[in-house]
């Protein structure tokens, strides 16, 4: 820990430092730091900013690690035997980090709980950013990423509810689970190229995302990996993504558009779900299931384009989609399940294959407009669930009521043998 006469406990003491008052200004907030450092009963003063700092955080950030390397002295973390990773950092309360040159991985959960870090640089070298390296580094402002980064690993920066920006180095290829989960602050982040794997919930309840465009050479979107991202307004799925899984974009009730590729086969459930401004949607050709409440909750949707090859509209796919009003069934399709097209208030007209039959369960259309059917039976008024039991009601009219009897054929009224 930092203080006076106070050590960093390592493989052995590297240095004891001496707070003084100074400070140095970074785009907006003032940071205290150390400024004086004592080591072999040597003092070392570092230069000082200017009175007014440098005009911005990344110009601060590199002139922070130009003096770290200059001063030739050791930061407080606990580094590896070999020193290429790492570890921990000693002083949970540091609030800038500039890692040390040589290393080349940041260990897991290595900046964990630093609460007050607001800005790191990574130097070139590191390859790796392990397991929740800024987990819950919820004042961390900024980051800047070396070239040589290859690999983001899980829950990187959970939490870092401050963060609003960060640019992936290109020659990343991979970004785990949950990398970004409630980086609630981030606005944009570009992502690189080569990427070829991006973890689910990757950036869960990232709610001031507006836009995002995949890299092409994914080939699956992972469960909630933008589910809560409400100011996302669009998004680009690329060519080559043939599933997109479970509630991968539930709750991005801002979303207007999204482009879906034509490699396309499989949505998984609940994957729109809630998505209330989508207006419409194309669903490429290639696609053969899509599962159930996919687009549920979708009431600005007011038309959508089945695919050739569905077969069956599973339990509340299109349920609570105010907006529609008519709908084509393509000639595939053997199965509408129940509630299907459920709350759909303005849908008035449901165009049926003319030359098969198709399976309608109940409430299949449960609560909809005056539904016709058009079909090979020409075009009919849908029979409302109301309306057949009624029916049934009218039919057991005047008809005398079974006697209740228990379970061992007793009358319910005098317990007596039959």
């Amino acid at each position: 820990m930092v203080g006076g006469g106070q050590t960093f406990q390592r493989r052995k003491i590297v240095a004891k430092v001496k707070l003084k008052s100074s400070s140095f200004l970074f785009d907006g907030f003032n940071r205290r730091r150390d400024t004086t450092l004592r080591r072999d009963k040597q003092t070392l003063t570092p230069h000082h900013h200017a009175k007014h700092g440098p005009s911005n955080l990344a110009d601060g950030l590199k002139n922070e690690m130009k003096r770290a390397s200059d001063m030739e002295h050791d930061e407080p973390y606990e580094l590896s035997a070999d020193g290429k990773t790492l570890v921990d950092v000693l002083d949970k309360c540091i609030e800038v980090a500039v890692v040390p040159k040589g290393v080349e991985r940041i260990g897991d959960f290595a900046f964990y709980g630093c609460r007050r870090l607001a800005a790191a640089v990574i130097p070139e070298g590191v390859a790796v950013l392990g397991k929740g390296a800024f987990h819950d580094c919820c004042d961390l402002r900024a980051v800047s990423l070396p070239d040589t980064l290859e690999t983001i690993e899980d829950n990187v920066f959970w939490g870092c509810g401050k963060l609003r920006s960060v640019a992936i180095p290109d020659r990343v290829t991979s970004i785990g689970g949950g990398c970004f989960w409630e980086c609630s602050s981030l606005t944009s982040a570009v992502l690189p190229p080569r990427l070829s794997a991006l973890g689910g919930c990757a950036f869960f309840k990232c709610g001031k995302l507006r836009s995002i465009s995949l890299p092409p050479g994914l080939e699956f979107v992972f469960p909630d990996m933008f589910s809560g991202c409400t100011s996302l307004l669009e998004a680009t799925v690329p060519d080559g993504v043939r599933t997109i899984a479970f509630r991968a974009f539930e709750g991005c009730s801002s979303l207007v558009s999204v482009r879906l590729p034509d490699s396309l086969e499989e949505i998984g459930p609940c994957t729109f779900l809630g998505c209330s401004s989508l207006s419409s949607v194309s669903i490429p050709d290639r696609v053969e299931s899509i599962g159930q409440e996919a687009f549920r909750g979708c009431s600005a949707l007011t038309s959508i384009r089945f695919p050739p090859r569905l077969d069956t509209i599973w339990n509340e796919t299109f349920s609570g989609c105010s907006g529609l009003t008519s709908v084509t069934i393509p000639e595939n399709v053997r199965t509408i399940e129940e509630r299907a097209f459920a709350d759909c208030p303005n849908l008035k007209e449901a165009f049926l294959p003319e030359n098969v039959n198709v399976k309608l369960f109940g409430g299949a259309f449960d609560r909809t407009a005056e539904l016709f059917l058009s079909g090979r039976q020409g075009r009919v008024p849908f029979p409302r669930k109301e309306a057949v039991d009624r029916e049934i009601d009218s039919m057991l009219e005047g008809l005398p009521r079974p006697e209740k009897t228990t379970p061992k054929g007793f009358p319910e009224e005098t317990g007596k043998a039959v």
